[in-house]
């Protein structure tokens, strides 16, 4: 489950914000909980840990950079959205390394678009694995392959994991996600992991600093190589 944190103190744009996410959630799959401050205390004084954050730069006591670093030192991964009406924030923001920067009035189209990003990070794969059925996170996952007929799954921590369904199911539970592009047939990578590409050579680094390289074919790299740079795109 989400857990989401607004935070303004400003009750009326609180309540506005509240909508949009919670618009946004409601058509989803996905099970979440949303809860709104208009102060600071108000949310420190729960210890709850978060996994996204909407903050409001300018409130009393401690601005939203400060409680960024508050909800970071609970959960080092949570996503963290800053919303203002001045950029004069931008490079603290940057330092905070906040997942996007929004000015008000919040736009609707564009909180959608960077919940459109995490969600699909956030996706729960199930999947049998010699014979037991298991479940990772859509962002776990470095890349699935064929290998010698057996099918396995590399995980963000360097992990090998065999899988009982083939490319072709991978690529059924995936073609709605932007995340994932196949350069071969025997591949499916997370362009998130993707470190390096060299002709058509595909270099892919987990958290752990493990490397693999996957060779594209000459059929499919042209294509992987423009999903690559629209998914760079995204992150800036």
């Amino acid at each position: 489950m989400l857990r989401i944190a607004i935070v303004d103190d400003e009750d009326t744009f609180c309540n506005h914000l509240y909508d949009i996410v919670n618009s946004y959630f409601s058509e989803s799959n996905i099970k979440y909980t949303i809860e709104t401050f208009n102060s600071v205390a108000k949310l420190l004084d729960g210890i709850q840990t978060y996994d996204i954050a909407f903050l409001d730069v300018e409130m009393p006591t401690k601005n939203g950079i400060q409680v960024g670093y508050d909800l970071k030192r609970i959960n080092p991964d949570i996503i963290l959205f800053i919303v203002t009406s001045h950029l004069s924030y931008l490079d603290d923001a940057m330092d905070l390394q906040v997942f996007r920067y929004l000015e008000k009035p919040v736009e609707k189209e564009r909180v959608f678009r960077a919940l459109d990003i995490i969600t699909e990070k956030e996706t729960i794969v199930d999947f049998s694995s010699n014979g037991k059925l298991q479940n990772l996170k859509a962002d776990q996952i470095v890349c699935i392959y064929t290998f010698l007929r057996k099918n396995y799954i590399l995980t963000d921590m360097g992990t090998i994991i065999p899988t009982g369904y083939n490319i072709k199911r991978w690529k059924d539970i995936f073609r709605n996600n932007a995340n994932f592009s196949s350069p071969h047939y025997s591949y499916l990578i997370n362009l998130r992991y993707v470190s390096k590409i060299d002709n058509n050579q595909i270099t892919v680094c987990c958290k752990n600093g493990n490397e693999m390289v996957i060779y594209a074919s000459q059929r499919r790299i042209s294509q992987f190589k423009k999903d690559f740079i629209q998914k760079m795109g995204e992150r800036h």
